[in-house]
């Protein structure tokens, strides 16, 4: 844990033989640096003061730093390990996600709902099915890892568009072409050999391009659905960014040159490259699990390096009393 220190150089009242006066006493300089005791260095040269204990501070630092870093890597490839052994394996029955009501003049109350199906290693396929008040299918909609379901009842029939976040296009439904088949819910369930990627049924829907302001929208409404699951992604990305942004900006305090470095700055700065590599597998591995639009990855990507940059930065080193 860093905090903040005064190291305060500056002279004792240096008597002057040539004027009769003594250089002031109230002179200092305040260095920033992690928490150690305070020191007050009083010389005639209090440049030479300052640059001897600001030298010790940044080594300190650069140690504390290191071994922030270092433990942050043992957790990052621990958590590695961690989900790599407990990953579940086990098949489990279809289900169901989202679903919106409606009604039809034909078919009378209408339900579209994400059917899910098993992933087992990875993301479990799913498609949006249309049924009756009876539990048979009307219309099903390709398979996607990433649906979102959104219906506007005040028109009849009912206008509803599904949006594939992965693929940014939009699906509506067609009418016409609706038609009843297999037995898709019981008793508020699928029945348990509805699986998607098993079933290979597809027809009733019309697929189109997402317009921008489509795309923005339902890009919202989903953050607005996990607004947890969106901020913990923003912190994720910033704690991975901080870990670059620190031995960049003590790169950047050296001029860029790399022979200004010491060696524990350059082991602190591998040591958060590695980790940095580390939460980036755990970030994908995430996504591979539970699929989401590469807009708000974007977002969160180049909104954690902006946050982690800033709250990196280093203060002002040096300032006068």
């Amino acid at each position: 844990m860093t905090g903040s220190v005064t190291l305060r150089c500056g002279f004792r009242g240096v008597q002057n033989s040539g004027s009769g006066r003594s250089a002031p006493t109230d002179l200092a300089r305040q260095v920033e640096g992690p928490a150690a005791p305070p020191q007050v260095c009083f010389e005639p040269d209090s440049d030479q003061c300052c640059a001897r204990h600001q030298g010790l501070l940044y080594r300190f630092q650069s140690c504390n730093q290191g071994c922030f870093e270092l433990r942050l890597l043992i957790a990052v490839f621990a958590s590695l390990f961690w989900f790599g052994a407990s990953s579940p394996v086990e098949a489990h029955s279809p289900y169901f996600g989202q679903s919106e009501r409606i009604e039809h003049p034909k078919f009378g109350v209408v339900t579209l709902a994400v059917l899910f199906g098993d992933g087992i290693f990875f993301a479990d396929p799913s498609q949006v099915v249309a049924f009756d008040s009876e539990g048979y299918l009307l219309a099903a909609t390709p398979q996607s890892e990433a649906l979102l379901i959104h219906c506007d009842g005040s028109v009849s029939p009912a206008y509803c568009r599904i949006y594939d976040e992965l693929r940014g296009v939009i699906l509506e439904p067609e009418y016409k072409q609706w038609a009843w088949g297999r037995k898709i819910e019981e008793e508020g369930r699928p029945p348990r050999d509805a699986y998607p990627e098993y079933m290979d049924i597809q027809y009733g829907f019309s697929e189109r391009t997402a317009t921008l302001y489509e795309k923005f929208t339902f890009e919202l409404a989903g953050v607005r659905n996990s607004p947890l699951g969106s901020a913990l992604s923003v912190l994720w990305w910033v704690l991975a960014w901080s870990l670059l942004a620190r031995p960049a900006w003590r790169w950047k305090r050296n001029d860029w040159q790399l022979r200004a470095l010491t060696v524990s700055s350059v082991i602190s700065g591998f040591l958060g490259v590695l980790a940095f590599i580390g939460m980036s597998f755990l970030a994908a591995y995430g996504w591979l699990l539970s699929p989401y639009s590469f807009y708000l990855f974007l977002l969160a990507f180049v909104l954690g390096a902006l946050i982690a940059a800033i709250l990196t930065r280093p203060k002002a080193v040096v300032q006068r009393d």
